[in-house]
């Protein structure tokens, strides 16, 4: 029983340690990872799967959360609502070469580094997103007076 108090514990403690990286760095999409793998196994599907999409929001490329969310989804029984916000969030991704850049520096990497090559700064680098172009206001000119 003491192992069982023990598991919980350090699962809780774990969970919540997740959350305050997520509320101190909003763009680490490990934490959001981490926390719905937590929530998944304990049969909270829903939850994991918002902090999936948040994640993905955050990180697009990352394999391994694209995994998460198609087993998650299987967990949800494939619910169309989830499946197609999941389409309409992908779709929109846009990728290029170096995709991730130092906060503090601006370096560019194609790879997510802990440590900034250039200025040396730890957890600075965040994955950049081009997204689709929105029509510009038609701008209708200066009105005359009447």
């Amino acid at each position: 029983m003491s192992s069982l108090t023990s598991s919980t514990t350090s699962s809780s403690y774990g969970a919540d340690i997740c959350e305050r990286l997520i509320a101190a760095q909003p763009q680490d999409w490990r934490a959001r990872l981490a926390l719905s793998r937590h929530l998944s196994a304990a049969a909270q599907h829903q939850r994991a799967f918002q902090l999936l999409l948040d994640a993905l929001g955050h990180h697009p490329h990352g394999i391994a959360i694209h995994q998460a969310v198609w087993r998650t989804l299987s967990a949800l029984a494939f619910d169309e609502r989830l499946v197609r916000a999941y389409i309409e969030l992908t779709r929109e991704a846009v990728f290029y070469l170096d995709p991730h850049v130092c906060t503090s520096c601006r370096y560019r990497s194609t790879e997510l580094l802990w440590q900034c090559p250039q200025c040396h700064e730890w957890n600075t680098f965040v994955e950049e997103r081009l997204t689709p172009a929105r029509p510009a206001a038609v701008d209708p000119g200066p009105t005359e007076p009447a």
